[in-house]
């Protein structure tokens, strides 16, 4: 399988309202903390859930990876609600 990462470019988004309250129902119902989440974005705007990954990777993104990592970290060091 190619790897694709020296051609792709990565930044934060807008998301839709209706997909940032669906991604908190998701979250909620399978009762997780932390996912990464896969979405692909149509030409028109749509957006389309592709994959959930409880365990998901973010350390490939440079200049994410102490942010990532720190939010994660308090995260996790917060009691479960």
């Amino acid at each position: 399988m190619p790897w694709f990462g020296d051609s792709l470019t990565y930044g934060p988004c807008s998301v839709p309202d209706k997909v940032h309250d669906g991604v908190r129902k998701l979250m909620h119902e399978f009762g997780l903390r932390y996912a990464a989440l896969d979405f692909l974005v149509n030409k028109h705007g749509h957006w389309y859930l592709v994959d959930v990954n409880p365990n998901g990777q973010w350390a490939f993104v440079p200049f994410l990876r102490e942010r990532i990592t720190h939010a994660i970290a308090d995260l996790l060091e917060r009691p479960t609600p």
